[in-house]
């Protein structure tokens, strides 16, 4: 079979899953969706100051009240890729914010997770987004993790523990999932190593948040969380090379957070210079070349 026919049988598949699907949805349950939906396509040459005036004048044909509301704007952030347009442009995510607040909005919020990197701060800055909006004066926060009490399994996964108070007296508890330690110190979220903490035995105990930091306690050193800053510039990149060639001499490998088996083996001149010219990083770990490996 061709590469035609395999597209063709695929989506002939794909159709007919969609159409049993809907077939189920409306025997079992009435049809809520519009007899006609409204949907705005605006024309603009690119992305000029007028484009505020363009999406106001947009937003107010559709008549929406979001007078002292809150409003959520969620833009399509991927990664970082200089020169290629695969994230929703900052000047339309400031001007669509910048309206809603005109129609009257108590807030407005932006809230994305790229796809394709796990350092959402450094997309944001990288991309210009932060600086468009602290230009258009629009508050911008990352989420935190809130503080609270957290417990965690012999199995090192950690929850952060919520309770509620139920209306005949009772209190109801719930575990968040936030990640799992290793008995090597390594934090791992979404299958990937993302920091480390001190090393130790694993077994059922309990902690807390405070200020972003997670401390475990029930255990003799108190282990805390260590995260690993982002090397934004190229002055940082080269600071962080000079550490580790003084610490390390003239052969060492980093390995970099968001892939535990992406390794920059800094052996030579060449190649530390390489590292400083490259895109942010987030290293979270150095080691003597000889010695280096993946876990």
């Amino acid at each position: 079979m061709n590469s035609n026919r395999r597209q063709f049988a695929t989506t002939a598949a794909g159709l007919a899953g969609a159409a049993a699907t809907w077939s189920t949805i409306r025997r079992n349950g009435p049809d809520v969706r519009k007899a006609r939906s409204r949907v705005a396509v605006l024309s603009a040459e690119g992305y000029p100051d007028a484009l505020e005036t363009l999406l106001l004048a947009a937003l107010r044909d559709f008549g929406l009240n979001v007078r002292g509301r809150n409003v959520l704007l969620k833009p399509n952030l991927v990664e970082h890729l200089p020169g290629s347009p695969v994230n929703t442009n900052p000047k339309l995510i400031g001007a669509a914010a910048t309206c809603f607040l005109r129609l009257g909005a108590s807030r407005v919020f932006v809230g994305e997770g790229p796809g394709h990197e796990r350092d959402t701060e450094m997309v944001v800055s990288e991309t210009g987004l932060e600086q468009e909006l602290g230009d258009r004066k629009i508050a911008f926060g990352l989420p935190e993790m809130p503080d609270g009490e957290i417990v965690f399994d012999e199995s090192g996964n950690v929850f952060r523990l919520e309770r509620k108070q139920l209306p005949d007296g009772q209190t109801q508890e719930r575990h968040i999932f936030l990640f799992r330690v290793t008995e090597h110190g390594s934090i791992i979220l979404d299958g990937v190593r993302t920091g480390s903490v001190q090393r130790f035995a694993i077994h059922e105990g309990s902690g807390e948040i405070r200020n972003g930091t997670v401390t475990f306690s029930n255990l003799p050193q108190r282990p805390t969380v260590r995260t690993r800053p982002t090397l934004r510039s190229a002055d940082d990149r080269q600071r962080f090379i000079a550490r580790c060639v003084e610490r390390y001499g003239e052969s060492f490998a980093v390995f970099v957070d968001g892939d535990p088996a992406s390794i920059h083996q800094l052996n030579t001149p060449a190649k530390r210079q390489a590292f400083i010219e490259s895109a942010p990083v987030r290293p979270w770990e150095a080691r003597p070349f000889p010695s280096a490996h993946v876990q």
